[in-house]
């Protein structure tokens, strides 16, 4: 008899005690561990009174180690699927306005912290089978554009064209060797404005640039673990495959590249400088543009010099012509270098004349010896003629001065795009 009042007593006890954790008010809510505030949420758990706009809602008070909800899933049969939580957001035909998140997760704080760190979604994952563990793991489904990962620095919507597997809206930093099939950049003509030619001006500082070798520093693990770092006795921060950081590389440096070119340098906040790598390539495709004008027109240059040096040989002129140099210098005109060479827009052309001069002009000849233009000059003493580059094709001239219809000089000027 005693026993079954012990029973009783017990029981009677327990039950009071629920009693004082679990309650369901009058507007239908419930609440576990309450106090005397009615709860907004239709279930509550701890000492808050929860949100109208949450169905359930948890507020953990405890230190330490802590999580708001917990749910583990068991080991998933063959052929099927086990799910630790499930967050699914409803959709319709008729959805047009609002945000549908199936799981969303919040670490913010409105002012900035030294102190702790936040991690809106995190995920860990590993040791199944190789080659299928995914920390985060996104999906894009149905027929409409979008990414099946997202990331901004705004948290505003852009509205994408097109589908992709990860979007961000911001910058993108890679500690590390990355890879892949293809590397696209946007350069449509829409993108841009201020579009202009390269001039040559841009081109020469090339030239000046140091190359070097090297090879990147091994990051520092940080110093700080989270609590399942913690729990697992490593970093944090695994910088996995370090055997990158042991090769031999060849590149600029961003200190270098900025006295030369300051537009393809961009410093962070944190003081590191970043190098526009791409932004070489148009330089280096002028400058080999540039040197292949050249190069042909020499090769063709070459080639007439041989044709004339073949006709001359033929017609046993070589003793005239050194005859007739000889007289052209004791005439006392002189033809100079062109200035600039090489040219785009227009360049000089100085000379002199003697007193005796009758007749004067400087002719000007493509590679193959055919005359172009001639332009007539007189007077006695230096004097100079200029040349416009829309006269002409880009490319390789010689240029003449005849004094009283003997050649006096010849050289050569290149006239560039």
């Amino acid at each position: 008899m005693k026993t079954l009042a012990s029973i009783l007593f017990i029981l009677f006890f327990s039950v009071a005690s629920l009693n004082a954790q679990i309650k369901v008010f009058s507007n239908g809510n419930t609440k576990v561990g309450y106090t005397s505030n009615t709860p907004s949420s239709l279930l509550t758990v701890g000492n808050t009174v929860g949100a109208s706009s949450s169905m359930m809602y948890v507020y953990n008070t405890i230190s330490g180690n802590t999580n708001g909800i917990s749910a583990i899933s068991p080991v998933p049969a063959s052929g099927y699927n086990s799910t630790g939580i499930f967050g699914q957001a409803q959709l319709s035909t008729a959805f047009s306005v609002g945000k549908s998140r199936g799981l969303y997760g919040y670490a913010y704080l409105s002012t900035p912290s030294s102190h702790g760190r936040s991690y809106g979604v995190y995920g860990l994952a590993g040791n199944a089978t190789s080659g299928f563990n995914y920390g985060v793991y996104g999906w894009l489904g149905g027929t409409n554009n979008g990414a099946a990962v997202y990331g901004s620095l705004t948290g505003e919507d852009i509205g994408l064209g097109d589908k992709y597997a990860g979007y961000f809206d911001g910058r993108l930093y890679v500690n590390g060797a990355s890879g892949g099939i293809g590397n696209w950049v946007v350069s449509d003509s829409t993108t841009k404005h201020d579009i202009k030619q390269i001039e040559k001006a841009e081109i020469n500082p090339l030239f000046k640039l140091n190359t070097v070798s090297y090879k990147y520093n091994v990051p520092q693990k940080s110093s700080l673990k989270t609590d399942t770092a913690k729990n697992n006795n490593n970093s944090e921060t695994n910088i996995g495959d370090t055997s990158i950081y042991n090769k031999t590389l060849f590149g600029f440096i961003s200190q270098d590249v900025e006295k030369i070119f300051p537009n393809l340098v961009h410093t962070e906040k944190s003081g590191l400088k970043l190098i526009n790598y791409d932004s070489f390539i148009p330089l280096i495709v002028e400058t080999l543009k540039e040197q292949h004008l050249v190069i042909d027109t020499l090769r063709r240059e070459n080639e007439f010099f041989k044709q004339q040096l073949s006709t001359c040989c033929v017609k046993n002129q070589l003793k005239s012509m050194a005859a007739l140099s000889d007289e052209s210098i004791n005439s006392g005109a002189v033809l100079y270098q062109n200035m600039p060479n090489s040219f785009s827009e227009k360049t000089e052309i100085k000379y002199v004349l003697p007193d005796n001069t009758g007749s004067a002009m400087i002719c000007v000849y493509d590679m193959q010896g055919k005359q172009l233009k001639c332009y007539n000059i007189a007077g006695s003493g230096e004097n100079s003629i200029t040349i416009y580059g829309n006269e002409l094709s880009a490319g390789m001239y010689l240029y003449t001065l005849i004094v009283n219809g003997k050649e006096v000089d010849t050289k050569r000027m290149i006239l560039t795009n």
